[in-house]
């Protein structure tokens, strides 16, 4: 167990029953994610021992069929994700205790009532019922308050009154890809909806021109990357949406042999904050027909907002690449008057292992303790994207998902420190090119 708990990798012990708080300690370090499929119980004193300090990594525990109140407690305390897929039911005390868990959650529930939708929607990260097949018109208004992605893909029919509900949903990304069929009004519905990564429908096998252009007049990136049968009229649809919604800094994502696209595949987080120490963090992704990639690092506080370290990389080649962006964070071993951290960033991104010259930076300082906010993100990426961000004040509320809303706070005596990738396919490179050459 030693040997392989010192690797960084996923590991499944298949068949570890049981659990000792010593052995689940020396498992709680272990820097990959962590799947115990036979454990079928958990004590709370385990279950602190197994979560110890570990972040941005997946622990599964699908054995368990039900937790209680004190388990829940341990479990919501996690830095981690949380997958417990074995767990159909809760009552709506479990579920405000796992609603304030601040990682990705995935839980098995097959049904769901109002008192527990409300108490979910509250739960700052990925929440995942990829079993739950159906639901109740009011249980859906509840979940669309959820801030951010929400993956409902246990769904396999929609009726237009579940989709008016959900079309009040403004958070991150709308997984439905389960779905294997859609009316106009549920789309007509649906597009109300406003998901900052998108509305996700790759179980479609085919859909009309009319669906496509009403889901088109939303303000939200459309995936329908399962389909299989696509005529002319279809195509065409799927053209016009596409340029309406770049228009917008949107896309629509849909397997077009030509088509742009940027893909985050994974997020990596190594070290510390602590002083004296460098937090790394590294994004893999993989890309066609790009034209560049920029990322800028953002310091907020007091209303201002500057850039601390930047990296572009011109791509512009329509062959797919490898693309790896790295932010090294370190934490200056300087005494402040106040509680804070003084901070050196340093920027840069690689492409099939070709690295632009890293950003420096400028210095800059954390007041308070320094919290690091998860994005769970992964899959597509819109034209601009907010990958990491952190607060110097844990007691925040409502984390603000904007840049705007995140100066707006800073005014109120909270620091951020924000990264934001952004990237350009090839035809905008070169239209931006031949605008210049011809001095429009």
């Amino acid at each position: 167990m030693a040997a392989l708990i010192g690797r960084k990798e996923n590991v499944t012990f298949t068949k570890l029953t049981s659990l000792e708080p010593e052995v689940a300690a020396v498992l709680s370090k272990h820097p990959g994610n962590l799947n115990l499929p036979a454990i079928t119980q958990l004590a709370p004193e385990v279950a602190k021992a197994l979560i110890g300090e570990k972040e941005h990594l997946w622990l599964a525990l699908n054995g368990l069929k039900e937790i209680s109140p004190d388990l829940a407690r341990e479990l919501a305390a996690a830095k981690c994700a949380l997958q417990l897929d074995g767990v159909e039911t809760v009552t709506p005390e479990i579920a405000e205790i796992l609603g304030t868990h601040q990682g990705s959650l995935s839980l098995g529930l097959t049904s769901i009532s109002p008192d527990v939708a409300e108490k979910l929607a509250m739960h700052d990260a990925w929440l995942i019922l990829r079993s739950l097949a159906t639901i109740d018109v009011e249980s859906a208004a509840l979940l669309a308050k959820h801030k951010q992605w929400l993956s409902l893909d246990g769904l396999k029919l929609m009726t237009p009154q579940i989709a008016e509900a959900l079309g009040h949903y403004d958070g991150d990304k709308l997984d439905l890809n389960g779905l294997k069929s859609l009316e106009f009004e549920v789309a007509k519905r649906l597009a109300n909806a406003k998901c900052a990564a998108g509305i996700y429908l790759n179980g479609l096998k085919e859909v009309s021109p009319d669906i496509i252009q009403a889901l088109a007049n939303g303000n939200s990136t459309l995936s329908f990357q399962g389909l299989e049968f696509i005529d002319t009229s279809c195509e065409q649809a799927l053209d016009d949406a596409e340029k309406k919604l770049r228009a917008m800094g949107k896309m629509m994502l849909w397997q077009k042999a030509d088509q742009p696209m940027l893909i985050l595949d994974s997020h990596h987080q190594d070290g510390s904050h602590d002083k004296g120490e460098t937090l790394s963090h590294l994004w893999k992704l993989r890309g066609k027909s790009l034209g560049s990639i920029a990322v800028r690092a953002l310091h907020i506080k007091d209303g201002n907002s500057r850039v601390v370290s930047e990296a572009v990389f011109p791509v512009e080649d329509q062959r797919q690449k490898s693309i790896e962006v790295q932010l090294q964070l370190k934490s200056l071993d300087e005494s402040l008057p106040s509680n804070g951290k003084i901070f050196d960033p340093s920027l840069s991104v690689a492409v099939d292992g070709i690295t632009t010259n890293a950003h420096e930076g400028e210095k800059f300082t954390m007041l308070g303790e320094f919290t690091t906010h998860s994005y769970s993100m992964s899959g597509h990426l819109n034209y601009e994207n907010t990958i990491m961000s952190a607060a110097s004040a844990a007691e925040i509320t409502s984390y603000p998902k904007t840049i705007e809303s995140m100066i707006v706070a800073s005014r109120k005596g909270v620091d951020f420190f924000v990264v934001i990738l952004t990237w350009q396919p090839i035809d905008e490179v070169n239209r931006s090119v031949g605008r210049e050459a011809s001095g429009i």
